[in-house]
Order: C-alpha cells, then sequence, then structure tokens
C-alpha cells in the first residue's frame, strides 16, 4: 500500500516531519543558512541545533540599490553636459526641465511646464545663485548622479559636499 505525499488534518504528523517542514520553509525563507543546514544533514537536526543555527545566522542587509549613472563632470562657465541622462532618459536640446535645491545638492527633472533648458550644445546652464550656495565655481567638478527611480532625475553635488560626506566633517 502506497501512502499520497498529501497530508490531512485528522492525521497527527510525527516531530520529525515538522521539523522537516521547518527545515524547508526556512531555506525558502533564509538561504543564505543553506550551507549551514547541509553540513548538519539537513532533515537529521534535533530542534536545539536548527534552533542555535536559525539564531546564529547572520542577516544580510538588502541589497543597497545603486543609482543608474553617476560622473564627476567639469564646469564649463557654469554649464554640464548631461551625456548620461540624455541617453538613459532620451533628453533632448530643448527638453523642458524643472529644478529643485536642496541643503547639499540640486536636483533636475523633465516637466512639462519648465524652461527649455538644455542648450543646442547638450548642455545645462546652473544659475550662479545656486552654484554659489553649494560652493561651485563656474570651471568646477560636480558628481551628477543619474537615476531613474522613483522617477526619472539627476542629482548634483558639487565635490567639497562629496569630500565631507566621505569624510564625516
Amino acid at each position: 500500500m502506497e501512502l499520497e505525499a498529501s497530508t490531512t488534518s485528522n492525521v497527527p504528523a510525527s516531530p520529525a516531519f515538522i521539523r522537516a517542514l521547518q527545515v524547508e520553509r526556512l531555506l525558502q525563507t533564509r538561504p543564505d543558512i543553506a550551507p549551514i543546514l547541509a553540513a548538519n544533514s539537513s532533515f537529521n537536526i534535533q530542534a536545539p541545533l536548527l534552533d542555535s543555527i536559525i539564531k546564529n545566522a547572520p542577516v544580510l542587509a538588502p541589497a543597497t540599490r545603486l543609482p543608474d549613472s553617476f560622473s564627476i563632470v567639469s564646469l564649463d562657465y557654469g554649464r554640464i553636459t548631461l551625456s548620461d541622462a540624455r541617453r538613459l532618459f532620451l533628453w533632448e536640446v530643448g527638453t523642458e526641465l524643472s529644478s529643485s535645491f536642496s541643503d547639499d545638492h540640486i536636483q533636475v527633472m523633465a516637466a512639462q511646464s519648465g524652461a527649455p533648458a538644455i542648450d543646442e550644445s547638450g548642455r545645462l546652464l546652473i544659475p550662479a545663485t545656486l552654484r554659489r550656495r553649494l560652493g561651485i565655481t563656474d570651471k568646477g567638478q560636480v558628481l551628477v548622479v543619474t537615476d531613474s527611480q522613483p522617477v526619472a532625475h539627476v542629482r548634483i553635488y558639487s565635490l567639497q559636499t562629496l569630500h565631507k560626506s566621505l569624510t564625516n566633517r
């Protein structure tokens, strides 16, 4: 007589079967501890050992999503080339952009009713007032971070801001 693979609610399960189900579910939710379980022959693990493995397993941080592109760009009398944004977002000459300012960066996004900001040379003019507030000179360098999440945008940071972030000053 063959037994079906399924179980029913009125059939009691053995502790070994319950432990095997726990191991299987654990492997589905925590694949990072599979090598530890494999080394201890996963279906013969005693309850205290399994609990110890679960308790001592490292919890991996979720992967940090990097921006689509980032580069250091030199300004040409306050204008920068947004080549990555033009390539990734298909921004063309005359694309209307809106910008916002934060304590440490300028954010630029395509807009329905913004001013045409990309000139015939494919460059964006950063207004002098914003450059001064961020400590960017007319021919200085900036970090340009291009990202499509949550929406297509470009962030422009001064290298001084980048240096402060890296040195925690």
